[in-house]
């Protein structure tokens, strides 16, 4: 017989979402020396894609039970990162991230699923306006039709191509009509770069970026192992819904591992293509273990926001130094 743990009973309480969205706002309010605009367009650029993230959820049944840990797990993540709380263009890109995946799933068994692949390619190129590393994913949310959702028709693939190219086309016409091409060279610069694998390529980093992005990965990669272990409980729909964000989540990890420069950039793309993971692993698991793990995240967290708030940043490289 499952016990309702304490991970459960917070799972399943409408409380979650509010207490979390709470704890959130305090985290904002608490690491900003004083107001600014651009931190409020980060705090609704989070509502909003709390809002997507909880849309998704109810509409595509991610998680088989009532819940609204998916949107809890985000602003929780969100609210223990410091550097997001100021304006990020990866905060922009995570909210378009979202709004596509939103769209690319709203393709699985529709009889017209035109109007939906243009908007998941618009979406996706919007985000790789702010985040240009972004567009590695663009053929593989053509894959992801093909494979998983199986909504790939010639009208499909050429409705995502024509909303890939319209964002780019538009925000290119300015730099040519300007002959400024600045904004050209920054996204060329930034997709033809590519830092070496040594530990010279940390050395930009500081230790609460590092933890940032360390901590909410090893609650994904728990989450998706043990999703993939599990996946024979949920419907053939929510199956091919999750896949893809395993997938997506792959490969936006190992983009942050590969370039750890560009980590902070990834890092909320990545929270919202991972969080419905790691809500999935808390909402349907009931073992002692995985509650203590739980316990274990939330303290986590918690120990993440002390650092990233009210210590100042140390640079990797001299922690490496102490040691060595």
């Amino acid at each position: 017989m499952k016990r309702d743990r304490i991970q459960n009973r917070i799972s399943g309480s409408v409380a979650t979402l509010p207490v979390c969205a709470l704890y959130a706002v305090a985290m904002w309010w608490l690491s900003l020396p004083e107001f600014s605009w651009y931190a409020a367009i980060s705090l609704v650029l989070t509502a909003l894609t709390a809002y997507v993230l909880l849309e998704t959820n109810n509409r595509f049944q991610v998680i088989r039970i009532r819940t609204r840990m998916v949107a809890s797990v985000w602003l929780v993540a969100w609210g223990s990162v410091a550097a997001l709380h100021n304006y990020h263009p990866g905060m922009a890109a995570a909210l378009c991230m979202t709004v596509s995946h939103f769209c690319l799933f709203s393709t699985l068994d529709r009889h017209q699923p035109v109007a939906y692949s243009f908007h998941a390619g618009f979406f996706l190129a919007i985000a790789a306006l702010f985040v240009p590393w972004l567009a590695v994913l663009i053929p593989f949310f053509i894959l992801h039709q093909i494979v998983f959702l199986r909504s790939m028709t010639l009208r499909c693939f050429f409705a995502t191509l024509i909303g890939v190219l319209f964002p780019v086309i538009v925000a290119l016409i300015p730099s040519l009509v300007v002959r400024d091409y600045t904004l050209i060279e920054y996204w060329l610069t930034e997709l033809c770069s590519w830092s070496s694998l040594w530990v010279s390529s940390y050395e930009g980093l500081s230790v609460q970026e590092a933890a940032s992005f360390l901590f909410p990965v090893l609650l994904m990669v728990v989450g998706g192992l043990h999703y993939l272990s599990t996946s024979y409980n949920d419907k053939i729909n929510v199956r091919m819904v999750l896949y893809i964000l395993v997938v997506d989540t792959s490969l936006l990890l190992s983009f942050g591992v590969l370039q750890p420069m560009h980590s902070m950039d990834v890092l909320p793309s990545l929270l919202v293509c991972g969080t419905p993971l790691i809500a999935h692993f808390f909402a349907l698991t009931h073992s002692w273990f995985t509650n203590f793990l739980f316990l274990v995240s939330v303290i986590g967290f918690l120990a993440l926001a002390y650092c990233t708030i009210f210590h100042p940043s140390i640079p990797i490289v001299e922690v490496i130094k102490c040691w060595a």
